[in-house]
């Protein structure tokens, strides 16, 4: 499927303001996407190049990023939850299979960790663990890390500052995840990493594999932190297989 051609504009009116989704209708297994932080729904177009076309397939743009509403607000992770939970609800979509990356993954997380349904989670080098969130505490650099990130965040266009500062200050306080608060998790749990990331270390994905009882984890050899990008065929099998295509 072509990101640029076989998708179309969706949106979804929350009470946190409007979510911008791009889908791409298919009569088989319903998957919806969260990208990362400070980026947006293209992101996911390399993968979806090599994904089947009857998958039906939701790209949603998180609150503050891309085409949904920025509103002037704290940017915890709660409000993205909330946000992606109000959507599933409006479209009627909670025997899909939800997709996380980094701080997506995040909300991913927080979404599964209050029952809330779906079919299944797929976390791919999510954010929101512990264990990396206390180093990230801990480290004297915090400051410097967290402007390092605004930085590279506005050089996307269209991203705004308020939201931006807001995300990253949001992101040093709970709810972080450890080994007990995962192990309510029991929906089927897929934990995709990449081998060398260098910014949610490896780690993380033997906490969460762990923590999230009958996980299966699949690392990517030779990937960083976007697996789904820098090596999308392997990503695409990872996932297929879990959501038993085919």
């Amino acid at each position: 499927m072509d990101y640029e051609k076989d998708f179309t504009d969706l949106n979804v009116l929350t009470s946190l303001g409007n979510i911008h989704l791009k889908h791409h209708n298919g009569s088989k297994q319903k998957l919806i996407f969260l990208h990362g932080f400070g980026i947006n729904s293209r992101a996911w177009g390399r993968l979806m190049s090599l994904l089947p076309d009857d998958l039906d397939v939701y790209l949603m743009d998180l609150l503050g990023h891309g085409g949904s509403s920025a509103p002037e607000i704290e940017y915890r992770i709660e409000k993205q939850t909330e946000a992606l939970k109000e959507v599933v609800d409006k479209l009627g979509m909670t025997d899909c299979y939800m997709v996380g990356h980094s701080y997506g993954g995040w909300a991913v997380l927080l979404y599964a960790a209050n029952g809330y349904a779906a079919k299944g989670f797929i976390l791919e080098d999510a954010a929101g663990v512990k264990d990396h969130m206390d180093h990230l505490e801990n480290t004297e650099g915090k400051e410097a890390f967290k402007e390092l990130m605004f930085k590279t965040a506005m050089r996307y266009s269209g991203n705004k500052e308020h939201v931006i500062r807001s995300v990253l200050d949001a992101e040093f306080h709970n709810p972080w995840f450890d080994e007990k608060a995962l192990s309510v998790i029991s929906r089927n749990t897929l934990i995709i990493w990449g081998e060398n990331d260098k910014l949610m270390d490896l780690k993380s994905a033997y906490t969460l594999h762990k923590g999230i009882k009958g996980s299966v984890l699949e690392i990517i050899k030779g990937a960083g932190h976007e697996p789904h990008y820098t090596n999308p065929e392997l990503t695409k099998e990872a996932l297929l297989r879990f959501i038993s295509y085919g």
